[in-house]
């Protein structure tokens, strides 16, 4: 450092220190992806925790869904 001034290096640090929390910001906001083949079975498994469909039709549309994606493999 220089008198009141900053140098180089204290310029350098403080551009490190902004990537670093730019970069744990965008780790909080980015939403991780989910592999779209175990998408339709997470959501009949959300559906029936919320009471919105019954077992029976849980295990009925779940039996649909291996069928056809057996299908298109």
């Amino acid at each position: 450092m220089n008198g009141w001034t900053m140098g180089v290096e204290g310029w350098l640090l403080m551009g490190a220190w902004i990537a670093v929390l730019l970069f744990v910001v965008w780790l909080l906001v980015h939403e991780p992806q989910q592999t779209p083949r175990d998408a339709p079975l997470e959501i009949l498994r959300s559906r029936l925790a919320r009471g919105e469909i019954s077992e029976a039709e849980f295990v009925q549309a779940a039996r649909l869904l291996e069928t056809t994606r057996g299908e298109t493999r």
